[in-house]
């Protein structure tokens, strides 16, 4: 059974219980794609602050939340990663992540549904202006290690 979409794309909504029902009623007919769409854009209505850098780590976080709660079948935050935000800021958190000498429960889950550029590590590459060149290094080199294969260049 094919979802009737909504009049307008998916992509367009700011509705965020609207499209939370697309989503609930997409999955729930198969229409994974819609569904993806749904929940990306979800992720990107998740605003944390005002600057370029913390407006794209809340879709990141979104993303993240999104997958926990999949997973665990219930709405769950990420509540240690709220309280390295609230303590530190978004870009300190980004950083640590990036260094660390162990990937972040958040890369794992990302990269292994396929949504590497919904990850700290990304945005630190593709923000390379924003940080250190040690730890856009790192980041890249983490990607690198987890077998993302596109052109971090660009």
């Amino acid at each position: 059974m094919k979802f009737t979409v909504p009049k307008k794309p998916v992509e367009e909504e700011i509705d965020i219980d609207l499209i939370r029902n697309v989503l609930v009623n997409a999955t729930r007919l198969g229409d994974f794609e819609y569904a993806n769409r749904a929940k990306r854009r979800l992720w990107e209505l998740h605003k944390i602050g005002e600057t370029e850098l913390e407006r794209r780590f809340g879709e990141i976080l979104a993303a993240y939340e999104s997958f926990l709660s999949e997973r665990n079948q219930r709405n769950t935050k990420a509540s240690r990663t709220w309280q390295k935000i609230r303590r530190h800021g978004v870009k300190r958190a980004l950083i640590d992540w990036a260094t660390s000498k162990t990937e972040h429960a958040g890369f794992k889950v990302l990269v292994e549904e396929g949504n590497w550029d919904m990850t700290a590590e990304y945005l630190v590459v593709s923000m390379a202006n924003e940080f250190e060149p040690p730890v856009v290094a790192a980041a890249r080199q983490r990607l690198l290690d987890a077998g993302v294969s596109f052109d971090l260049d660009k």
